[in-house]
């Protein structure tokens, strides 16, 4: 799922495939072709076990990527601020 120009949600619904939660984000100097989008610098991946979780997931990352300076500091980032930055939504 595309949400924005260069935004990549890519997420597992709840079922009896889904083990545990989970949650990546990858970025992309270059960027990358996501489906039939060409600009994708920024995969958010989650994985949720509840159905509750996953909606309300999904609504926090999208309330975070209208923020501009979040979405700065997530192109700027190195690994270990991208480590801090899902431990923040994951809580």
């Amino acid at each position: 799922m595309v949400v924005d120009d260069g935004i990549a949600i890519p997420h597992a619904k709840p079922r009896k495939y889904v083990n545990s939660f989970g949650i990546t984000i990858g970025t992309f100097k270059t960027p990358i072709v996501f489906a039939s989008h060409k600009n994708v610098r920024i995969l958010i991946t989650i994985a949720s076990v509840s159905s509750e979780n996953h909606i309300d997931l999904i609504t926090q990352i999208m309330k975070l990527i209208e923020d501009e300076s979040f979405m700065e500091l997530l192109l700027n980032s190195n690994d270990s601020q991208k480590d801090y930055i899902l431990k923040r939504i994951h809580n």
